[in-house]
């Protein structure tokens, strides 16, 4: 990746199985130039493999429970800045990137005083573009594309950034931690947490950009099912009201509800029209959660871990 010294943090959320087995495995598989690889149990839930070459450490974050993305990303992020980093960068399993990407990034974000930016995003299966920056508050109401003229610049100011592959400085997730006693609110617990954070660092007098020759190839929702999943429906139908009632000004947020619940009961008949039972159920859900203020884990998914 074109650094030195660099720590990796792998967090397992709430997995049954041997991870540390299985993580020794795949690097005894395909990184034989790691001769000796320790397994140490150090502090709790952690367990550390170290790289005889000693100059990279990769770090196994277990979780007894499901915390969702965001309460993931929070021991993720919590482990890197207890060990020293100045800047974290946030990996999906459902992302992935090529070489020369957080190199790109973080030049970009130095330069440009950004505590926030991420690349542009695409399929791999077709290589459509999925995500390149929106503007707010359209992306809340299913529009809100960049303007064209934005991809004749290096990097562009985006009302959010994809929390898959994102670099964030260790001065804004310090400040977001000392004024509201987290990094990403859990209370999203899977989707629309980075949004929220974005909401927060630009009401904060910051920038999110995103870097326009920086790619990441992204399957979309694969970490939730797939696209079209119930899980996905529910996160992304009450989270969108959650994000409304925290960041739109009161005019803007009668406006969505008048607009989004109606809507969602459209798509709730047009799902029991196809007979995808689970996810019109998904949908109701996640409405009826959204209007009543109800966060975290979907209590259905609860029910099955």
């Amino acid at each position: 990746m074109g650094f030195s010294d660099y720590r990796v943090y792998v967090v397992e959320n709430g997995s049954t199985d041997d991870s540390p087995s299985r993580l020794r495995t795949h690097f005894e598989e395909h990184h034989p130039e790691c001769s000796r690889i320790q397994t140490v149990k150090g502090q709790k839930n952690k367990t550390t493999l170290e790289w005889s070459s000693g100059h990279s450490t990769w770090n196994l974050l277990l979780s007894p429970e499901n915390k969702g993305f965001s309460g993931g990303c929070n021991l993720g992020i919590h482990a890197a800045l207890t060990d020293g980093a100045s800047w974290v960068f946030l990996l999906n399993n459902d992302a992935s990137i090529g070489q020369g990407v957080i190199p790109l990034l973080l030049n970009v974000a130095i330069r440009g005083n950004a505590p926030a930016v991420c690349a542009r995003m695409k399929h791999p299966a077709d290589g459509r573009t999925l995500f390149q920056g929106q503007t707010w508050p359209g992306l809340l109401f299913g529009s809100g594309a960049i303007p064209q003229t934005c991809l004749s610049m290096e990097a562009w100011e985006s009302g959010y950034l994809e929390g898959s592959a994102l670099l964030l400085s260790r001065r804004v997730l310090d400040l977001r931690q000392k004024l509201e006693g987290y990094y990403l609110d859990p209370g999203y617990f899977l989707y629309c947490e980075d949004t929220d954070l974005c909401r927060w660092i630009i009401s904060h007098g910051d920038r999110c950009l995103v870097v326009r020759d920086a790619w990441v190839d992204h399957r979309k929702t694969n970490s939730s099912g797939g696209e079209g999943s119930a899980l996905s429906y529910y996160y992304i139908t009450r989270n969108r009201v959650r994000l409304a009632c925290r960041w739109l000004p009161m005019p803007h947020r009668i406006m969505f509800l008048g607009y989004y619940f109606p809507t969602r009961l459209i798509r709730i008949a047009l799902h029991l029209m196809h007979r995808d039972w689970h996810v019109a159920q998904a949908v109701l859900e996640g409405t009826l959660d959204g209007l009543l203020g109800r966060p975290g884990i979907w209590r259905r998914q609860k029910a099955k871990c």
